[in-house]
């Protein structure tokens, strides 16, 4: 007998670094530990669900309440509160939440890389991912396998209740079946769709800047971190310059390959060295007439 299809999740990846983001820190520091459990407590509620949860405010205080006792609530006024500035730093979509609806860009992307077994129904509601997205998150899986096989040990999933992931309202196939999917007769003709939906899946573009950390072995080409770095250089790059940003970056990968302590994660230490020491120079621009090539020989060399 098959066994039902769940929509929720039984469990949900938690990030040790979670109280370190800077969204969580406006929640902690706006109303302490009573920001950080209403939106865990929320995202309980959510991927109970699915990746999305529809309920008004008030009710979903309520609802916050009862689960988490009166002791820690002063008043379902302070909950409704909190509830909005969780919409306000952007941990859920503002827009949907003021429709009633609790959910999130990165809910949603979790959501997928939860079920990726399971095949996605149509005409998803309140889908936030675009088509881009879901290729990233496609390249992400041809690496896994490419790298680990059948032992891939993300090939678990999180109420299994089929084998694939297909997000059909954007085209893209994100897990692509098992041989032992494609040998059970029954499942033949949805197969045969699936090889004529198929689409040709290829790394999103790479940065100038990001090439060039690739060109100096500061990034393998084929990592699945290289749309963090994209978007990291067009923001920094937004906030700048193209000039500041190149020159930056070229001079903190040189620093990189002789460091005085080891680097764990190369994509956090360029992202720290980056943004800290284009905000110092950035102050001290209109102080002194050095460039910023004179900078950073300056705090490196």
């Amino acid at each position: 007998m098959a066994r039902p299809f769940i929509e929720g999740l039984k469990y949900f990846p938690f990030d040790v670094d979670i109280f370190d983001d800077a969204k969580m820190m406006d929640m902690n520091l706006s109303y302490g530990i009573l920001g950080e459990m209403v939106y865990l407590r929320l995202l309980t509620f959510i991927y109970k669900q699915g990746y999305y949860l529809e309920m008004s405010i008030e009710l979903a205080a309520k609802t916050l309440i009862r689960s988490m006792g009166n002791a820690w609530v002063p008043d379902i006024e302070k909950i409704i509160e909190v509830i909005y500035k969780t919409a306000e730093v952007g941990l859920f979509d503002k827009k949907l939440m003021d429709q009633g609806v609790f959910t999130s860009f990165g809910i949603q992307k979790q959501f997928i890389l939860a079920t990726k077994r399971r095949k996605i129904q149509t005409n998803r509601k309140h889908w936030l991912l675009d088509d881009k997205t879901m290729v990233e998150l496609s390249s992400f899986y041809k690496t896994l396998s490419k790298n680990y096989g059948n032992n891939n040990p993300s090939n678990g999933d999180n109420n299994d209740s089929s084998s694939e992931v297909t997000v059909t309202e954007t085209g893209v196939n994100v897990y692509k079946s098992t041989q032992k999917e494609k040998e059970k007769k029954k499942e033949n003709e949805r197969d045969k769709k699936d090889k004529e939906d198929k689409v040709n899946f290829q790394h999103p573009n790479i940065h100038f800047i990001t090439q060039r950390l690739i060109q100096n072995n500061y990034l393998e080409e084929d990592s699945i971190e290289i749309g963090k770095y994209n978007k990291l250089f067009k923001q920094a790059i937004d906030a700048y310059g193209y000039d500041d940003v190149l020159v930056a970056t070229d001079y903190i990968v040189s620093f990189a390959k002789d460091p005085k302590k080891p680097i764990e994660d190369n994509y956090k230490f360029l992202r720290k060295s980056l943004l800290n020491n284009l905000e110092m120079f950035e102050k001290k621009r209109g102080q002194s007439n050095e460039s910023i090539q004179d900078w950073f020989k300056r705090l490196i060399l």
